[in-house]
């Protein structure tokens, strides 16, 4: 069991400079409160040759184009035409283009493209289907405003 996670190390002012080139400059002024530094979030693209056995973990986004077979969580999930990911799935939106196999879990939206496939047990707060996209499995809509209580202490009849 692996979990990938990438950040990166010098965050990208906002007119392109990195921050050692903006501390040189910084220093040749009186005024500092000027800069205003901003990080950007980032995104782990898998290729179309890797395969990962492995769980993959990442804050932001994730562009699978390669093979992925594990669990996948991350805030946006996009599996590409020729991607494949086959284990649990936990984010907030994906899209798929490729094949997607799993328990999978989308908080706000889903979109199967034409090329895209989809099966296992589903649930998702909204849904996009285009003509030719393909889902099966056990599908369900989750609310995302009502909260579902538990009852662990009831027991059939």
């Amino acid at each position: 069991m692996s979990i990938l996670k990438l950040k990166s190390k010098d965050p990208v002012l906002t007119n392109g400079f990195s921050k050692k080139e903006i501390d040189h400059i910084i220093n040749d002024d009186d005024d500092k409160n000027n800069v205003k530094i901003t990080e950007f979030p980032s995104t782990l693209i898998i290729g179309s040759s890797a395969n990962i056995k492995g769980n993959v973990k990442d804050d932001n986004e994730i562009t699978i184009y390669g093979n992925v077979e594990g669990d996948i969580e991350c805030k946006k999930l996009t599996v590409g035409k020729s991607g494949s990911a086959k284990g649990k799935i936990i984010t907030e939106n994906l899209v798929i283009e490729g094949n997607v196999d799993g328990d999978i879990k989308v908080k706000d939206h889903l979109t199967i493209y034409t090329t895209g496939r989809t099966s296992g047990k589903i649930s998702y707060g909204s849904i996009n289907i285009d003509d030719g996209g393909k889902i099966e499995g056990e599908i369900n809509y989750k609310d995302k405003t009502i909260v579902q209580e538990d009852f662990d202490d009831w027991k059939p009849l």
